[in-house]
């Protein structure tokens, strides 16, 4: 995903075919790896639409990226239904209404970025989102001389409303870091994005100069203090393991340390869970 971000960003800025085929070339790998990774195919096509060429080149464009990120997963689609006679898999109806995936993605959203425990995380993820649309309506003005944090906006909201959409039709696992990770980059790119911009602005009125200067140094005391939070969790992990069945629980257990001792070929009855 961050190698398509940053080739598609440079097509557009370069007008080189190259970036355009290897933008696409790296959005395939992204659908073959989790078929959410379509969301990437719909925020270049849109990206594609309004930039700065014309009608004939965008269609053009629009066809070979097309072609070269989807052309893959259609065979792989193909495949399966030949196999299996469905496109991508039998799941469970979802559990989960779509008001209650939202409010996960709000949380998780909300703890990327909030660096003091105990705010409502859902209150803090609706004001970050109405920042992002701010950000928007401030990029509309130039939209085709700001296309790559108008690429990072319209992946970020593609995708996790593709996964709101998704997690309330299927069951698949809760809505959390390790499902919106591919937003996490652009979100906090964006971020700074917004504070630089804000920046620029109200340093440039002399009166307004000092609340830049103050936004400034908050913004660099939530960078040291987000800094801290994640080495001392790179530092747990690192003693305790990464979670699930490299976690130090589950290695030194009983359970393990007895399965370990069986021979291959037996057979094991037992209650416990």
């Amino acid at each position: 995903i961050l190698l398509f971000l940053f080739t598609l960003e440079r097509y557009i800025s370069t007008g080189r075919r190259f970036f355009l085929l290897l933008s696409a070339a790296f959005t395939c790998f992204a659908c073959l790896t989790r078929y959410m990774g379509t969301a990437a195919v719909l925020a270049a096509g849109l990206v594609l639409l309004v930039s700065k060429r014309k009608w004939k080149r965008k269609v053009s464009d629009l066809v070979l990226y097309g072609a070269v990120s989807l052309v893959p997963l259609g065979l792989w689609f193909l495949r399966n239904y030949m196999v299996f006679s469905t496109l991508t898999g039998v799941r469970e109806p979802s559990q989960m209404t779509a008001a209650s995936n939202i409010e996960l993605s709000l949380k998780t959203l909300a703890s990327w970025l909030l660096p003091f425990p105990g705010v409502p995380e859902v209150y803090a993820g609706m004001l970050l989102c109405a920042a992002f649309i701010l950000s928007a309506i401030f990029l509309i003005k130039d939209i085709k001389n700001n296309t790559g944090a108008v690429l990072m906006i319209l992946f970020s909201v593609l995708y996790t409303a593709c996964l709101v959409a998704s997690a309330s039709v299927s069951a698949f696992d809760p809505i959390g870091t390790r499902l919106l990770s591919p937003a996490y980059v652009p979100v906090i790119l964006l971020l700074f994005f917004l504070v630089d911009r804000i920046y620029t602005k109200l340093s440039s009125k002399g009166g307004i100069k000092v609340l830049a200067y103050a936004g400034a140094v908050l913004a660099g005391v939530w960078v040291i203090y987000m800094s801290a939070n994640f080495f001392r969790t790179v530092d747990y992990m690192a003693v305790s393991g990464a979670g699930g069945y490299s976690d130090g629980s589950w290695v030194d257990s009983g359970l393990t340390e007895y399965a370990a001792k069986l021979p291959e070929d037996c057979t094991i009855y037992s209650n416990y869970p």
